[in-house]
């Protein structure tokens, strides 16, 4: 999840160099107990063609799925692409990225966080090998 500081200058910049209008934006800490309706309603009421939602994984799939039965638009769930395109994270080095290696230069970097959400993830990845999802 992107740091709160940076994300008016992430949409600052997206807005110069890629979309053509932004209706509106806000951070994805929803922290009071109506700031998630607060937002599915704003949406609602905007009805945007598309929405782009940056706040990882699974959050961001969540809120996703509940905004389209609000309101159908294009949703693509971004995670930390903004903070790759500001500078607050880096890709991997070169080689890393030629031998498809960089979720594990992630992991190295990152142990706390990419552990933790991977091993999370082992029984889906169980039962998608055995043909049970």
């Amino acid at each position: 999840m992107a740091r709160k500081k940076s994300f008016k200058k992430r949409f600052r910049n997206c807005g110069k160099n890629f979309l053509p209008s932004i209706f509106g934006f806000r951070n994805g800490y929803l922290t009071a107990k109506d700031d998630e309706e607060n937002l599915i309603n704003d949406i609602g009421a905007k009805k945007p063609d598309v929405v782009f939602v940056a706040m990882g994984s699974p959050k961001q799939e969540l809120l996703m799925e509940k905004l389209y039965l609000r309101h159908a638009a294009v949703y693509q769930g971004l995670g930390g692409s903004f903070d790759l395109y500001i500078g607050n994270t880096h890709r991997a080095p070169k080689w890393w990225l030629d031998n498809n290696l960089e979720g594990i230069y992630r992991t190295l970097m990152e142990p706390r966080k990419r552990i933790m959400r991977d091993i999370k993830l082992l029984p889906y990845f169980y039962n998608l090998v055995l043909n049970k999802l």
